[in-house]
């Protein structure tokens, strides 16, 4: 469960994000057309840099996110890691759903739901500042 205080943090930092500072409706889904970043949870232990992706980010709430993928998700728990102004905030998250949603591309939906607000050490975190070739290749493999 979230403690209130990562609550509190979460629920500032994404209204920060989506611009819906002031507005309380609960769980109100946000365009958000961003790349960010996110890794497998499987174990317990945090994720190598290396398992981080770029994902594509579809929408985002208080409650959660989506994001789309060129294949399906096997994982059950994903870090999201969230640029916001000038930090990233990692979220464990649960994968509450995956659909196809183009079978020309075969391109999925993923909706994830915010668990809590966790810490990275230096070292488990994804590289930032990506070289813009390295950017564009990782984005058209996560579709």
């Amino acid at each position: 469960m979230i403690s209130p205080v990562a609550a509190e943090l979460t629920k500032e930092t994404l209204d920060q994000l989506t611009g819906r500072e002031g507005n309380r409706r609960k769980r109100e889904r946000r365009p958000y057309h961003v790349l960010q970043w996110a890794a497998p949870w499987s174990d317990g232990s945090p994720p190598q840099p290396e398992a981080f992706r770029q994902i594509r980010c579809h929408d985002i709430s208080r409650g959660g996110i989506s994001y789309f993928s060129d294949r399906p998700l096997l994982d059950e728990f994903l870090i999201v890691g969230l640029a916001a102004a000038a930090e990233m905030i990692y979220l464990k998250c649960r994968v509450a759903n995956c659909v196809r949603v183009d079978q020309a591309s075969g391109a999925f939906r993923v909706g994830c739901e915010f668990i809590e607000r966790i810490e990275l050490p230096p070292a488990n975190q994804p590289p930032a500042n990506q070289p813009e070739a390295t950017t564009a290749a990782r984005l058209h493999s996560v579709r």
